[in-house]
């Protein structure tokens, strides 16, 4: 019983470190000790009082002042224990528990220089995730995207994992010449990614008082208001919205995954687009399926011999009730005209990089 007093959720655990967040559901602002054991022998422990600006976005806790992060000894030596532990309050009570062949290994070998190409909804959360739990914490960098090139280009000189929302043209900019970089994506079924997009964007909008809606730029918060205005489950209101798409809509919504392989922004996607897709799909070494994370999590450990360990449930999944029904025949037709680039090229992916594997 006294577990349900508390909330618990971990980030990353390796040999090196945990970080998560915890809290007492009842005493929410009253930070809590977590303490950490391998096997029944407690290794140490840490106030959770760190700032989470996700959870007070996400108002998920009133104040956010409930993360924890503890470094292991230099002494830990996972190979000497069958479990780790997490547990809090003076009853020592156990949350949480790891078989150690659930801890990842931080990568101790030099391994070529990796840029993750983060789609939207697409698993790339997942796989930052993971990037964080195989390397040093100063070799990885998530959400570059605000960099300016010449910053990308000093970051690759540093660290060993960049990630971030950046197109294939961009990426290009800012590799220096034969730097041994190796390039990844991940895609996701058209529709299932249009929706979950779409909700995303959506939910910006639904709290205007909430820190979530403020921390956007206006042309985002004004997308999504006028995205709460509309009834998604009325054909008549979502062909209007495809009908009338431009701008910022367009953007994030008109093929966006071709998008993100271009080396240009152009206003509305068209065949010509595909073909240009196709040619900077040749720079990636991999590009997985979010429908087959796992594999091509496992493929990723194989190629440079990483222990692999599969990943909790899904990172950064939407919570928000569904716009439309994806598998609806007459509701795909609507929206055919927002995917039909990324059909393309999720099936010319899905044969390219499968048959490559095999």
């Amino acid at each position: 019983m006294r577990k349900k007093l508390f909330k618990l959720a971990v980030d990353i655990v390796n040999d090196h470190y945990i970080s998560g967040w915890c809290f007492h559901r009842l005493r929410k602002k009253t930070p809590v000790e977590v303490f950490f054991y391998g096997d029944d022998k407690k290794i140490g422990g840490c106030i959770a009082d760190r700032p989470r600006i996700d959870l007070l976005e996400t108002a998920l806790h009133p104040n956010g002042n409930c993360g924890f992060y503890f470094k292991m000894p230099a002494n830990f030596k996972s190979a000497g224990f069958k479990t780790l532990s997490l547990g809090t309050g003076k009853t020592n009570t156990i949350l949480k528990r790891y078989d150690i062949s659930q801890i990842h290994s931080v990568v101790e070998t030099s391994l070529p220089k990796i840029i993750f190409m983060h789609i939207p909804k697409t698993a790339g959360s997942s796989f930052n995730i993971f990037a964080r739990s195989i390397f040093r914490e100063d070799q990885v960098k998530i959400h570059v995207e605000p960099h300016a090139l010449h910053d990308l280009v000093e970051l690759q000189k540093s660290c060993a994992f960049l990630s971030g929302h950046l197109t294939a043209g961009e990426i290009k900019k800012s590799i220096t010449g034969s730097s041994g970089i190796e390039l990844y994506a991940i895609i996701r079924d058209p529709y299932r990614q249009l929706h979950s997009h779409m909700n995303w964007i959506k939910g910006i909008g639904i709290n205007q008082q909430h820190n979530f809606f403020a921390k956007h730029h206006r042309d985002f918060q004004n997308l999504s208001l006028a995205m709460n205005d509309i009834d998604f489950k009325k054909p008549k209101e979502l062909q209007k919205f495809v009908d009338t798409i431009n701008g910022l809509g367009a953007h994030l919504f008109d093929n966006c995954q071709t998008r993100y392989f271009l080396d240009h922004k152009p206003a509305k996607i068209n065949d010509a687009n595909f073909t240009e897709a196709k040619d900077n799909i040749n720079l990636f070494r991999d590009i997985g399926l979010t429908e087959q994370y796992d594999a091509f999590l496992e493929i990723f450990c194989q190629r440079y011999s990483i222990k692999m360990v599969k990943q909790e449930g899904k990172i950064n999944k939407s919570t928000q009730t569904p716009l439309f029904d994806v598998n609806d025949a007459a509701t795909r037709e609507i929206l055919a005209p927002l995917v039909a680039t990324d059909r393309l090229l999720y099936d010319y992916v899905k044969n390219r990089f499968q048959n490559s594997a095999q």
